[in-house]
């Protein structure tokens, strides 16, 4: 059996949307936090401009198409990506309309498609399985979305 945590960042949960990170199994740190770790040396400025749209985003515009690199995953899944200006770091994440957003992992991109780099292939298939367990616990009710972004009811998930 496995669980997932939904983790509120409130930092970046304003007025205009929420943000939320996963924290999977026993982990301490939700995937948002792993990924700030692992990419603060060599990426420092790529990981401000990505917090800077999430900041943008979440107390401003809400999470527009604009920001993001869409179809990420398998259609209907929500999974897209974050990327810098560059486009050289992904932050991939599910988005749920323009008020609620659910910051997975990622890292650099090596190679022509996340596919041909077994780090962020790992990493979108982590976030697919995410997003198919919410997707279940919201038909089932056990997970509702609120008009503000917000998640009500059981944020611990087991599956």
């Amino acid at each position: 059996m496995s669980r997932i945590e939904l983790v509120e960042l409130e930092e970046f949960s304003c007025g205009a949307g929420r943000v939320y990170s996963v924290a999977v199994d026993d982990a301490k740190e939700t995937l948002y936090d792993r990924f700030l770790e692992e990419n603060e040396q060599e990426y420092k400025e790529e990981l401000v401009e990505i917090m800077t749209k999430l900041n943008t985003m979440s107390c401003k515009t809400g999470f527009t198409d604009t920001f993001f690199k869409l179809n990420e995953g398998k259609p209907g899944d929500g999974i897209c990506a974050i990327t810098d200006w560059k486009g050289k770091l992904r932050l991939y994440c599910i988005r749920f309309g323009n008020i609620l957003l659910v910051l997975g992992g990622g890292g650099p991109k090596t190679t022509r498609t996340y596919q041909e780099d077994p780090k962020l292939l790992s990493e979108n298939l982590l976030l697919r399985n995410v997003s198919d367990v919410m997707a279940e616990a919201i038909r089932e009710k056990d997970l509702k979305i609120e008009e503000d972004g917000s998640l009500s009811g059981d944020l611990v998930i087991e599956f």
